[in-house]
This record gives structure tokens, C-alpha cells and sequence, in this order.
């Protein structure tokens, strides 16, 4: 394990050098190779305890960058002088929002990167899975469901060109990642739509809710054909439901207030 960035660097901000190191030791106990996803649950409200704690401290925001399965993202500005109060409630609610994504049967590694007076800006959480499935991925070019420079035969393929050395075009399936893609945005679309509708309503998620799990017709008639939606629920500031599109069932958590879809 390898730790990011520089540790011996001398503090002549606010914090005394016992100070520092007591910063930074909320982080550090967690920092490490196949930490178990308990842990990593654990760090992330670290995180986010530590922003609050240090709201409208500047320099003091501490940033995510997150790479695990069908997530990657750095969460936040580092070391930010504009971590105001609105700041650091909208990226407490998309870390909350990773830290349900997290795995507690699946192993992460854990580092962290440093601003120039050695205080903990950012934090680098990656699935080792993910981290492999990264490094056996090369040499190819993805560019609009287009596939270039390999043959390819006997497939059955659908909504998509896959061109090979000889210019042949053939259909394929589009890929999980982008079909997803497509999802998130058709969800993020409908529920924006219907959430402009509520000018009178004080209480969204429960609203949201409880449309969710009705079947709205303003949600249904902005979806594609194929999509059901249901079992919704209020988590703090999210909202958890079911969705099936098609044959394919997934767990959706979407924030009304960053309008964050993720899908799982």
C-alpha cells in the first residue's frame, strides 16, 4: 500500500502540528489495501463528519474519488475556500449516496492525497475488483456504441453499429454501462418533471414517494414503454425504489435536491 502525496510537509496554517496529526488520524486508521466495505462505510462518514465539523473553514472540504462498480467519480473540490454551508450539505448528500453503493462483502483499497501543508484532502476509495477489471481493459476504442478494428461474427446484435477491419457493419448490443446510462437519464428526466409540478408541495420526497409507488401517470407517460416503478422509500435525504425495465430489475436511489440518479 502506498499512501498519495506529501506527509512532512511543515503547517503554518491554523492547525498546531498536534492538531495536524489529529486531523489527519481520522483518516489514516482507515488507510489501506482490501479494506473490508464495513470499514470503507465507516471512513465515508468520517468524511463527511469532518466537512460539517469544518464547514466554512477554508481549505478544510475533503474530497471523494470513488472507483467501484458502475461508479466513478471524484466527489467534491479539495481543499475548497467556498465549503460553505450550502456547499457541504449538497456533497454530504452524494457521499451518503455512495456509502449505500458501498459492498460490505467486497474489498476496497484505501489512500489518501495531501494539500501542500500536509492536511488530507482527498481520500481514494477503488473496489479491487474494479481496480482488475481496469487493468485487463486495452487497447480499445468505444465511441458512440461504434467498435472499430475487430472482427466479429455470429452475433445477434441490436440498436448498434459494430464496424470491423473490413468496414462491415454488424448490430450488437449496446453495452451494460451505456444501456444503464440511458436509464439513469430517462429516470432523471421523468422525476425532474414531475417534481416541477410540486409548487405547493412542502414535503417532495414524501410526495415523490408516494407517486412512485402510485404509478403516476405524468412519471409513466415520460418513461419509455417497459419501465415499472414501485416500493419506493424515504432514506434521509434520498429516495430508494425498485425499477424493472423490461426483464432487467435494479435498485434505483435518486436525491430530489442534486437530482443524483444511481442505478444498481
Amino acid at each position: 500500500m502506498k499512501i498519495i502525496g506529501v506527509q512532512n510537509t511543515v503547517n503554518d496554517n491554523k492547525l498546531s502540528e498536534q492538531e495536524l496529526q489529529t486531523y489527519n488520524q481520522n483518516i489514516l486508521q482507515y488507510v489501506g489495501d482490501e479494506k473490508d466495505g464495513a470499514e470503507v462505510k465507516s471512513l465515508i462518514t468520517s468524511v463527511i463528519s469532518m466537512n460539517n465539523t469544518h464547514t466554512n473553514d477554508p481549505g478544510s472540504f475533503i474530497a471523494l474519488d470513488i472507483s467501484i462498480e458502475k461508479y466513478t467519480s471524484i466527489i467534491g473540490e479539495a481543499s475548497t475556500s467556498n465549503n460553505n454551508e450550502t456547499y457541504v450539505n449538497e456533497n454530504e448528500s452524494k457521499m451518503e449516496e455512495i456509502r449505500e453503493l458501498i459492498n460490505v462483502e467486497k474489498k476496497y483499497n484505501i489512500d489518501v492525497k495531501y494539500d501542500n501543508l500536509g492536511k488530507i484532502n482527498i481520500v481514494v476509495i477503488k473496489e479491487v475488483n474494479n481496480i482488475n477489471t481496469q487493468n485487463n481493459v486495452s487497447n480499445n476504442t468505444v465511441l458512440n456504441a461504434t467498435v472499430q478494428n475487430n472482427t466479429m461474427s455470429n452475433n445477434t446484435i441490436q440498436n448498434n453499429v459494430v464496424q470491423n477491419n473490413t468496414g462491415n457493419n454488424i448490430n450488437n448490443n449496446i453495452s451494460t454501462n451505456t444501456s444503464e446510462e440511458t436509464i439513469k437519464n430517462n429516470l432523471r428526466t421523468a422525476l425532474n418533471a414531475r417534481i416541477s409540478q410540486y409548487s405547493n408541495t412542502s414535503n417532495i420526497l414524501a410526495a415523490l414517494s408516494q407517486d412512485i409507488n402510485s404509478q403516476n401517470k405524468v412519471i409513466q407517460e415520460s418513461l419509455p414503454a417497459g419501465y415499472k416503478m414501485g416500493n419506493a422509500t424515504i432514506m434521509g435525504k434520498v429516495i430508494k425504489f425498485n425499477l424493472t425495465v423490461n426483464s432487467n430489475t435494479y435498485s434505483v436511489t435518486y436525491n430530489p435536491a442534486t437530482k443524483v440518479v444511481i442505478l444498481i
